[in-house]
């Protein structure tokens, strides 16, 4: 019976905290709408990951952004490369492996001067 109640008191959280959403219902992780418009940037994490020949790096940029860059660090925080971005929505860039040498990277996001997300890619020779 206690567990009843926990269960019960826990359903009813979650039914406020999805009207408060203005959902009817929950999205699963990974689920989104073509329509949905999203108000902040998105990084995404590049694919394949690990790779070797090339990858691709996914972003997703509102219209309010007025500036954004990829940038491309080594795991010393030494910036290699950056990509100037001037679309906006969803787009992507390609990075060649043979722009780089086989080890870890880290790149970010940056948009109005601000680091959105900051993700890591594997080069593998």
């Amino acid at each position: 019976k206690e567990l009843d109640s926990v269960v019960e008191a826990q359903n009813t959280q979650i039914t406020d905290v999805v009207a408060k959403l203005g959902n009817s219902t929950p999205k699963k992780i990974g689920e989104s709408k073509e329509t949905d418009i999203l108000t902040y940037p998105v990084l995404d994490q590049n694919i394949p990951n690990p790779f070797n020949t090339a990858t691709t790096i996914g972003f997703y940029l509102p219209n309010s952004i007025a500036a954004a860059s990829i940038y491309v660090y080594d795991m010393n925080g030494i910036q290699l490369k950056s990509f100037s971005i001037s679309e906006r929505g969803k787009g992507n860039i390609t990075i060649q492996g043979l722009e780089f040498s086989a080890g870890m990277y880290l790149y970010a996001l940056i948009a109005d001067g601000k680091v959105i997300d900051t993700k890591r890619m594997i080069l593998t020779k």
